[in-house]
């Protein structure tokens, strides 16, 4: 607690309590508390000394009243004042106070080491008021040092330190010397502090709102709004005329107008205005060079001419280039009202909000593409799943169409066996549980007292062809059962459709012998006559046919039910 109370007395001391908005003022009260705690600290000084050093004739009372008087309580009532905000009354009571001590310096003559004393009131007044208070201090100065001089030659003013008579021109003008020379010292640094005063203050309200921007630019990943958005926060943040924003296009080849504060600008965008790179004109140029470029347009009747169609009020330009990851991405045209407005510093600051802003850019087109990406992704996906869910459909319907094909070949529709006592018999008939679980293509489990059935389907490509059902003790695990059941029947299934693949594989080797035994047979025979009745009575035997025919000729000629040939007969050929 003691160190930060010590520490808000000592502020006191030389930072005000009230708070003043202007850079100056804030100064200016800064260097007024200065002032007053050297005023108090110094008269301090010559108390402790008198104290001290008691036998001092010059140290007496009055001196002692004087001092307090003089120095520590005008010095206490400027504090006060600064504190609560009066800061223009402190300055002049400051003022006075450095003036009367400049007056009383000169008591001592003008030959006076005090005359030093004057440089006080005139660093005061050039840091206060900066040339003006600089020209008025030195000509009241000026004024007091010839008062003084013409007193002492008359010899109504003793000075301490005494000089021939016909010295005392020269020890003037040597005074005014000295005052001039301090003065322009004065004004000059005062004049350089105000420069650097305000450069650093339009810098700092610059970058706060470059702060500010990028703060509200941050959270915006659309693109269009991110850039709309931008162009009017600078717009009102940085009281500017004009703000837009154009970017650069993939094959760097044209700058599109993306964004504009103007209701021109708004509608040249919808339009899908652009400029080529490395056209002529600022923004042409900034897209080709990559450098910040100002332009006023005072000096320029060609861009006169075109602002006085589009934005008549433009007076300066300042176009900055949008880069992210090296690469130029598009350009910050900024126009304001006053000629010359964009000074080296503005470039840099503001350059700084354009490097920002292209960060937000780049992170807004690459979220963009991720999302663009990321729906065409959706879409193969979805693609994808209806067409695998096609073709599973289609390996369903060709699972069935298959089994139901070799069943038919086998003249049956079920194949099946039923274990009972130890024997295994042929069995086509469904139970409720097979039947129930070839539907549903789901597991079926019953409960009948002390027994459970268990059925699983058997599925084959998504397709249920068939169904395996087992009754247990009701002792035995369900679970154990069950996952022992569905592990069989994926495997049956798979060995099932081997086994129908197998024997239909055998089948076609078998037809195939049967074609390649007839073939043989056919070759030897040159006869007609001989060869088709061979060909009838080989077919007949290999496919065990009641009846066929056989018929050469040009039948499409003939109606369908009165085949007639060319002898005249009645088109009926033998049969075998």
């Amino acid at each position: 607690m003691q160190p930060s109370a010590t520490s808000s007395i000592i502020s006191l001391l030389y930072s005000p309590r009230y708070r003043y908005t202007d850079a100056f003022d804030q100064m200016r009260a800064r260097v007024t508390l200065i002032y007053a705690l050297f005023s108090v600290v110094g008269s301090l000084l010559v108390i402790i000394s008198a104290l001290v050093t008691p036998l001092v004739p010059m140290f007496s009372t009055g001196t002692l009243l004087s001092a307090a008087v003089v120095g520590i309580l005008p010095g206490i009532a400027i504090m006060a004042l600064v504190h609560l905000g009066h800061l223009r009354f402190a300055t002049f009571i400051t003022y006075a106070m450095l003036m009367l001590s400049a007056l009383g310096a000169l008591n001592s003559g003008v030959a006076s080491n005090l005359v030093i004393v004057l440089s006080l009131s005139m660093l005061y007044a050039s840091l206060i008021w900066q040339w003006r208070g600089t020209i008025i201090t030195a000509i009241l100065q000026g004024l007091m040092i010839l008062t003084a001089a013409a007193l002492q030659i008359q010899g109504i003013v003793v000075p301490s330190r005494l000089i021939p008579v016909d010295q005392i021109p020269l020890q003037t003008l040597l005074d005014l010397v000295f005052i001039v020379a301090i003065g322009i010292m004065s004004g000059a640094s005062s004049e350089e502090l105000r420069r650097a005063l305000r450069y650093t203050t339009r810098l700092v309200a610059q970058l706060r709102a470059t702060s500010e921007v990028a703060q509200r630019t941050s959270s915006l990943i659309k693109l269009n709004e991110l850039l709309q958005q931008t162009v009017n926060y600078i717009l009102d943040r940085f009281g500017f005329y004009h703000v837009q924003i154009f970017l650069i296009d993939a094959e760097q080849r044209f700058a599109t107008l993306e964004a504009s504060t103007s209701e021109t600008g708004k509608m040249l965008s919808q339009r899908g205005y652009r400029l080529a790179v490395g056209s002529q004109g600022v923004i042409g140029q900034v897209t080709l060079l990559g450098e910040p470029m100002t332009l006023d347009t005072e000096y320029d009747e060609t861009v006169m001419t075109r602002r006085d169609e589009l934005l008549p009020e433009t007076r300066s330009e300042l176009a900055l280039p949008l880069i992210a990851r090296d690469r130029i991405i598009g350009v910050l045209d900024i126009q304001s009202t006053r000629p010359n407005a964009f000074h080296q510093e503005d470039v840099e600051s503001l350059g700084i909000m354009a490097s920002l802003i292209s960060i937000a850019i780049s992170n807004a087109k690459l979220f963009q593409e991720q999302q663009t990406a990321l729906n065409e992704n959706r879409r193969l996906f979805l693609d994808a799943e209806t067409n695998l869910r096609e073709i599973q459909l289609l390996n369903q319907r060709l699972t069935g169409e298959a089994w139901e094909d070799y069943l038919r070949s086998r003249s049956t529709e079920v194949i099946g066996y039923t274990l009972n006592n130890n024997q295994l018999r042929h069995d086509e008939t469904w139970t409720p549980a097979l039947s129930e679980a070839t539907q549903k293509r789901q597991p079926v489990i019953t409960t009948d007292g002390d027994r459970q059935i268990i059925a699983v389907p058997v599925e084959l490509r998504g397709r249920a062809i068939g169904a395996i059902e087992v009754e247990t003790d009701s002792a035995v695990r369900q679970s154990d059962t069950l996952e022992m059941l569905q592990s069989v029947a994926q495997r049956l299934a798979l060995s099932i459709d081997n086994a129908r693949l197998f024997e239909q594989a055998q089948e076609l080797a078998q037809q195939e012998l049967e074609v390649n035994a007839i073939s043989a047979k056919l070759q030897g025979i040159t006869s007609m006559s001989e060869l088709i009745k061979t060909a009838m009575s080989e077919l007949s035997r290999a496919l065990g046919a009641e009846q066929a025919a056989i018929r050469l000729g040009l039948a499409l000629r003939n109606a369908p039910n009165t085949p007639v040939n060319t002898n005249g007969s009645n088109g009926k050929g033998p049969h075998a």
